[in-house]
């Protein structure tokens, strides 16, 4: 598992925030945000973007 979805776990079970929650907010469906924590699908920059404005962070905090 890379650096940056190791990050991306951390952080959300770090805030006690569920994968639906996240999904949620990013218009997506849970199971996609799994695949994206779990490497099983590509992380297009605009949706590191969103992820990281959701969770108020600079992206370069999660790389």
């Amino acid at each position: 598992m890379s650096k940056l979805l190791l990050n991306l776990k951390n952080l959300r079970e770090s805030r006690r925030i569920s994968q639906e929650a996240v999904a949620f907010n990013l218009n997506i469906t849970q199971s996609t945000y799994a695949k994206i924590e779990a490497g099983k699908t590509k992380l297009s920059v605009e949706r590191l973007l969103a992820i990281a404005a959701y969770f108020q962070v600079d992206v370069r905090e999660l790389m």
